[in-house]
C-alpha cells in the first residue's frame, strides 16, 4: 500500500450572517490566488480548479465584470472554474442568491489571477469548532499502477479526529480537521468504517452513502467528511478523478491475450462512485444524525 498524506493550517475567523458570507468567499478568492504560485514545477499544463460549497446556509451568486459566472451557488454544490485558468478575472462581485450586483455586492474583488497549472479542489467547510474556513487541497493525479486505484479521504467536517477501519485494520488513523490521507489500492468493493480515533465505530461508510463504496481501477476516488456531526449534518461528498491508470502489458492466459493498452474494468464497482465526467461530486445522503447516549 502506498500512503500519501497533506497538512493544512487554514486560519479561523468567527463570522455571522452577512459577513460570514463574505469572509468565506473572499477566503475563497484569495486562496485560488494563492494556487497559482504554489503550483509545482512539475504540474500537467494547463489547471483543473473545482470549487467545493461544504458550508450550510451561505447560497450565493457570483458575478465576474458585470457577467454572471456562478449563480445559485448552494451548499452540497461544485463549480468547475477550469475555464478561468491562466486568466486574471476582473471586477469580481459575490453576492447574496437573487441580489443585485449593483447594490447587494458582499465582496468585490479588483482582480484575481486563477492557476494555470496543476488540479485544485478548494473546499469551503466548517472547521472542527464550526468555524467556516477554506482549505485548498492538490489533488494528486500522478500514475495508478494498472489494476488499482487512488482513495482519498479529507477531514473537512465539525467533528474530532477520526480512524477509517477496513475489516480488523485501520489504515488511516487520527485523520483531523482539515488533513488529507491517501492510499493506492487493488481494484475492488472497499468495505470501509468511520471510528472515533481509537475508538469505537461511528458508522459503515456505506450507510452513509446508501451503499458500499469501491476502490476504482484508474481513479482517484476522494471522500469529503463534511457539515458537523453534534448537529447532526455530517455527510460524505465523493469526487472522483478519471484516467490516472497505467496500461496493463497483458493477460496471461489462454491464447488471446490482451493487447496493450485495453481498458481495466471494475467489476461490481459501486454505482454511486461511477461519476461519469472527471471532477463530478455527488452529495451522499441521507445524512448521519447526531448520536445519542
Amino acid at each position: 500500500m502506498r500512503r500519501r498524506g497533506q497538512q493544512h493550517r487554514p486560519s479561523h475567523t468567527p463570522t455571522t450572517g452577512a459577513t460570514t458570507v463574505r469572509k468565506i468567499l473572499l477566503g475563497v478568492l484569495s486562496l485560488l490566488t494563492v494556487a497559482a504560485f504554489a503550483a509545482p514545477a512539475q504540474a500537467q499544463s494547463g489547471a483543473t480548479v473545482m470549487l467545493l460549497h461544504g458550508i450550510p446556509d451561505t447560497p450565493v451568486d457570483v458575478y465576474v465584470d458585470g457577467a454572471e459566472v456562478i449563480g445559485d451557488f448552494q451548499p452540497a454544490d461544485m463549480q468547475d472554474l477550469s475555464s478561468f485558468a491562466g486568466q486574471t478575472l476582473a471586477n469580481i462581485q459575490v453576492v447574496p442568491a437573487g441580489g443585485d450586483p449593483a447594490t447587494d455586492a458582499v465582496i468585490e474583488v479588483p482582480s484575481l489571477d486563477v492557476p494555470a497549472s496543476g488540479n485544485w479542489t478548494v473546499v469551503a467547510h466548517l472547521g472542527a469548532d464550526g468555524t467556516p474556513t477554506i482549505t485548498p487541497f492538490e489533488n494528486d493525479t500522478s500514475q495508478i499502477a494498472a489494476g488499482e486505484g487512488r482513495i482519498t479521504v479529507r477531514h473537512t467536517a465539525a467533528a474530532p479526529a477520526v480512524d477509517i477501519v477496513v475489516g480488523d485494520a485501520r489504515p488511516f488513523t487520527d485523520l483531523s480537521n482539515p488533513n488529507s490521507v491517501s492510499a493506492d489500492l487493488p481494484a475492488g468493493p472497499l468495505p470501509a468504517s468511520i471510528a472515533a480515533a481509537g475508538g469505537d465505530v461511528i458508522a459503515s461508510v456505506a450507510d452513509i452513502l446508501g451503499s458500499e463504496p469501491a476502490v476504482t481501477a484508474g481513479a482517484n476516488t476522494i471522500l469529503y467528511a463534511v457539515g458537523d456531526l453534534e448537529a447532526g449534518t455530517f455527510d460524505l461528498y465523493v469526487q472522483q478523478i478519471t484516467g490516472l491508470g497505467a496500461a496493463p502489458t497483458g493477460v496471461p492466459t489462454g491464447d488471446t491475450p490482451i493487447e496493450s493498452g485495453t481498458p481495466l474494468l471494475l467489476v461490481g464497482g459501486l454505482a454511486a462512485l461511477a461519476i461519469a465526467a472527471t471532477g463530478g461530486l455527488l452529495a451522499a445522503r441521507p445524512a448521519l444524525a447526531r448520536r445519542r447516549g
